[in-house]
């Protein structure tokens, strides 16, 4: 038996085939005036209550509605005995934005009647959020704004969103700290794209301090070798090059530039002679300047290598099965309906760029930032964030994700400091921190890049900080310290081709986080101890190049050393003069890298490497414990160390006499760390 479908909609322009019935009907999505409460308020969420029990919509659901089906089928943690036989019934979710016209998300979750309960989570009787538009001539799309995603990513209807952000980038007041803080000074190479009418395509090296306006493309390259500037094919490209020798990501970065008016693109493959270490160097050397003064960056996100291409079809849903048509009614009587869908939406985290080295800092440091995503056009600049199956109200803020850098600056790091002001207690030094802890977590296809491929951004970190601080193989001097306290959640490798001092972090291939001394409950310390830097310097793989690659680095701390025997197996320290169980001491090590440190001993049936040292870097003393952070080190010659992890003591009570007697009578030592 079916469910006396209503009558035919119009065509959807996504091509979804919109469910709708007579049953499902009587969810009519009522959008209250701006302020208005239903029954209850949580955020941004407001929901309404049905007379809709399980019974209803289940029986519904059997003779064909397969909205209440499928709300039906999230009720299964209140099947079991013992609940009241008057529920649950049926709960619709509004997810609306400031204004009140602006309705993001519907979802329906089942509660037992007598009071609101807790406010929607997903999760057991919850049913997913499904995102709301509103299909193109019906009576409330004057007042609705949520519209269609756009399917097509080359389409016309694309790129004038895109002209539009960008317009109002560049001449909305509310823009003020967006667009390259410098002047578009173009790099010394750049592509020559022609323009839509007059296409044209090389490269062209322009006279010295010339300003136009440029993009830079920001993309993965991938393991298919493809066509890329060397010394042989140089004169060749600044005369012509042919469209179709290109990748594919980098012929649609050119279709976008042309959509846009610009007629410069740097992209790295042409704009740099890749068998040429001078040009090379001078490229990297200048790397955050291409990327901060770019007029916006084109970001090939959704392409996994640059064969793929970026403007392919969007996919808006994976579930189509999940597709609705509801009534609608506004504060003002106007009725007409809603689509609700299943979106597929990919988060930026999951989008293949996020997971290259090279691309963090062309991110980071771009002014603005043209999103080509898995799912969806997005557009990222200082000010706001949009994308097109939103809303089509320019200058709306989305939520920040806080697992990005976003979640404190969105744009050009050379103007972090004065928008992080907003953030009350912000940290500029720890922020360096949160870099490299994202960094790490992204793959290179060659370990030597590790420092090159962050260099850039630590230029222009040294900028907005306007720090006199040395830059360390990854470390700051005035922070050095602090910075040493990195270490790996488990044990990584050490690459046999060198890549850093060992107390960098860029010596070891792993992801990295950073430990901190914390108060025990608010109490300040009745003492403290830190080491004291005597010195430290690197020296560059190339002349000059002060942020990237480096041949050799050392660091000379004064402070506290003590050996001890550690079994990594274990994690187990004991303190080597005193034997049996007295002789543990309690704390807690990190390993820097799976491998064999030097000479190994067997004390009671456990295997420990000797040779081993404890040096302090920071000590805080409490009346009734103490905590300890500190190096693992082993000895390569007279007071010569290479690190080889972490070691924090964290002790309350008595226990701390162990530690105590470990590290009494201890003087302060000079070493010397490579």
């Amino acid at each position: 038996m079916s469910g006396d479908h209503l009558s035919s909609p119009p065509a959807d322009p996504l091509g979804l085939q919109a469910h709708s019935c007579k049953h499902c009907s009587s969810l009519v999505i009522d959008i209250p005036k701006f302020g208005d409460v239903s029954r209850y308020n949580i955020n941004d969420q407001k929901c309404r209550f049905t007379n809709i029990t399980i019974d209803k919509a289940t029986e519904a659901g059997r003779l064909g509605c397969k909205l209440l089906a499928w709300t039906a089928s999230k009720t299964h943690s209140f099947a079991f005995p013992g609940r009241r036989a008057d529920g649950p019934y049926l709960v619709v979710f509004l997810f609306i934005g400031k204004d009140s016209l602006y309705l993001r998300h519907v979802a329906f979750q089942w509660t037992w009647s007598g009071g609101p309960g807790p406010a929607y989570e997903e999760g057991d009787g919850a049913t997913e959020k499904l995102t709301v538009y509103v299909p193109p001539g019906d009576p409330v799309s004057p007042y609705i704004r949520c519209r269609p995603a756009i399917v097509e990513a080359a389409s016309t209807e694309t790129f004038e969103m895109a002209r539009r952000w960008l317009r109002e980038c560049r001449s909305s007041p509310d823009h003020s700290n967006c667009g390259p803080q410098r002047p578009n000074l173009l790099p010394r190479r750049v592509l020559y794209v022609g323009t839509q009418d007059h296409p044209k395509l090389r490269l062209f090296e322009p006279p010295p301090q010339q300003h136009l306006p440029y993009a830079a493309l920001s993309y993965c390259w991938g393991s298919v070798p493809m066509i890329t500037t060397t010394k042989s094919t140089l004169q060749q490209f600044s005369m012509n090059i042919a469209m179709e020798a290109l990748p594919c990501s980098i012929q649609d970065a050119v279709f976008v530039c042309r959509q846009l008016s610009l007629r410069y693109l740097w992209v790295d493959a042409l704009c740099i002679v890749q068998d040429d270490s001078i040009d090379l160097k001078k490229s990297l050397d200048t790397m955050c300047d291409i990327y901060s003064r770019a007029e916006i960056t084109i970001m090939a996100a959704r392409a996994r290598a640059a064969d793929q291409g970026f403007l392919d079809n969007w996919t808006v849903t994976e579930a189509p099965e999940l597709t609705f048509r509801l009534p609608a009614v506004l504060p003002n009587g106007v009725s007409g309906s809603v689509i609700l869908y299943s979106a597929a939406v990919t988060s930026f985290r999951d989008e293949p760029v996020e997971t290259r080295g090279w691309t963090m800092q062309e991110k980071v440091l771009s002014s603005r930032i043209l999103y080509f995503g898995n799912n969806r056009l997005s557009w990222i600049c200082a000010s706001t964030a949009e994308s097109p199956e939103h809303t089509d109200e320019p200058n709306r803020r989305i939520e920040k994700d806080i697992m990005h850098l976003r979640s404190f600056y969105d744009g050009d790091i050379l103007r972090m400091v004065k928008v992080c002001d907003r953030f009350a207690g912000f940290n500029f030094p720890a922020f360096w921190d949160d870099i490299v802890e994202i960094y790490t977590l992204r793959k290179l296809s060659f370990p030597e890049d590790k420092l090159p491929a962050i260099a850039g951004l630590a230029e222009g970190y040294k900028r907005a900080g306007k720090f006199t601080s040395v830059y360390l193989a990854g470390l700051w001097e005035d922070t050095l310290t602090s910075d040493l306290l990195w270490k790996t959640d488990s044990p990584g490798t050490r690459p046999l081709r060198y890549k850093a001092p060992s107390w960098s972090w860029a010596s070891i291939d792993s992801p990295v986080t950073f430990l901190r001394l914390q108060f025990w409950d608010g109490l300040q310390p009745k003492h403290t101890l830190e080491a004291i830097v005597l010195e430290c310097s690197v020296i560059p793989a190339l002349d000059g190049g002060h942020f990237g690659a480096v041949k050799a680095g050392q660091i000379r701390l004064q402070g506290r050393l003590r050996q001890f025997l550690w079994s990594t197996d274990f994690g187990t320290i004991r303190n080597p003069d005193i034997p049996g169980p007295e002789g543990l001491v309690e704390g807690q090590a990190w390993p820097d890298a799976d491998e064999k440190i030097n000479e190994e001993v067997l004390v009671q049936g456990q295997v420990f490497f000797s040779s081993v040292f404890y040096f302090e870097l920071k000590f805080e003393d409490y009346v009734h414990g103490f905590q300890s952070l500190g190096l693992v080190l082993c000895e390569k010659g007279t007071s010569r160390y290479k690190r080889i992890g972490l070691m924090r003591f964290s002790v309350l009570g008595t226990k701390t006499e162990s530690f105590r007697a470990w590290m009494r009578d201890n003087n302060c030592q000079s070493v010397t760390i490579e």
